[in-house]
């Protein structure tokens, strides 16, 4: 997945199958490599988020958690906050975090796990540390590739809206 960073000088990029996370500073007439970060195998990166204040947030698609990167906007450097598993404690089978959406007021990061087929939330503490603050369920896919996949805020932060595929429905 491919996001711009709040200052718009640059492109990350989460990349699955190597587990890195490559930033390119934009502007001129090619990318430049500004940082790369190793994540540790079977993590998986594969979604961020930006919220605001240029902090990052990101989804493992292999470990099923939620991280949390301070990004330096002069640099393009990421420095590693926290990490914290999007599952329940219970849960046992395949799981695939999807989309994450920063609340306008900065203070939680909601995204959506398929295969528990849960939309889960976690406060955002001011030095970025993460605390998962609620979920709840959605429909029951029997495949995550089936599952629901994304969902956005509203500009106010108001509501939610999550297209719930199993259901047919918008909740």
């Amino acid at each position: 997945i491919v996001v711009i960073d709040p200052s718009g000088k640059f492109l990350v990029v989460c990349e699955k199958a190597g587990e890195r996370i490559y930033v390119f500073r934009i502007g001129g007439k090619r990318l430049e490599l500004a940082s790369v970060y190793q994540c540790p195998a079977g993590t998986g990166p594969r979604h961020c988020a930006f919220d605001k204040k240029g902090r990052m947030f990101m989804t493992c698609e292999f470990s099923s958690e939620l991280w949390s990167f301070d990004f330096d906007a002069s640099s393009g450097a990421l420095r590693f906050i926290d990490r914290q598993s999007t599952i329940s404690s219970g849960f046992k089978g395949r799981n695939e975090p999807a989309t994450l959406q920063v609340h306008p007021n900065g203070r939680f990061v909601y995204m959506n796990n398929r295969g528990e087929d849960t939309i889960v939330w976690f406060s955002i503490s001011p030095d970025g540390h993460l605390k998962k603050a609620g979920q709840v369920s959605v429909s029951k896919s029997a495949d995550p590739a089936g599952a629901t996949r994304c969902m956005t805020l509203a500009p106010s932060g108001a509501f939610l809206l999550v297209p719930d595929r199993p259901a047919d429905v918008i909740r």
